[in-house]
């Protein structure tokens, strides 16, 4: 009877090597499309994404020079600018924006429709920090935080998103919490 000299690999060692490879390029494979799916060529800071919510993502700035503050726009409402700057009782501090969209006015979302005054997508106001408010309130901090408005402090300043100064229509809709989301999200200094 004659042996034979077995060297080399058998079939079973061979199929686990096939699948331990497969195994191995497949996770490979995975992290790959999530780290490239992540990073969509955002690699600076100023574009404010936030995928997880889709409120903002790779929207133009909003910038305030008076203020030299800015925020990113909603993906929703990407063409928001600066209708109105207001200074009148800036000897206090106390000033505000008046909101817009071009895009949302030809739509008829930001025009009262009545007597009311109130139009656009409502105001953004800037009050030095601690600011006395009213009696019942207290400080505008309170009276934000209250309400429920996007608000934060940066510096020695206080900024807050008033939507209630906003067209009927534009506060009943999506597009009044989208552009509250992008405002407490990504307002910054520049």
């Amino acid at each position: 009877m004659k042996k034979y000299n077995q060297s080399g690999f058998g079939i079973v060692e061979l199929l686990l090597v096939v699948v331990v490879v497969g195994l191995v390029g497949a996770l490979g494979w995975l992290v790959y499309s999530r780290v490239s799916k992540n990073s969509n060529g955002n690699s600076t800071e100023s574009t404010n994404t936030e995928e997880a919510t889709g409120d903002v993502v790779s929207a133009p700035n909003v910038n305030i020079t008076e203020w030299s503050v800015g925020f990113a726009a909603p993906s929703s409402i990407q063409d928001t600018t600066v209708y109105e700057y207001n200074s009148a009782n800036d000897t206090s501090g106390y000033s505000w924006v008046v909101l817009t969209s071009p895009t949302l006015e030809s739509e008829g979302l930001l025009t009262s429709g009545g007597p009311e005054t109130k139009d656009k997508m409502g105001t953004l106001v800037r009050v030095p920090a601690n600011t006395k408010y009213d009696d019942y309130w207290g400080t505008y901090e309170n009276y934000a935080e209250k309400n429920g408005f996007a608000s934060k402090q940066i510096g020695d300043y206080f900024y807050f998103y008033n939507p209630t100064h906003a067209s009927k229509a534009f506060y009943d809709s999506n597009y009044r919490q989208d552009l509250q989301n992008a405002i407490q999200n990504s307002l910054k200094q520049y």
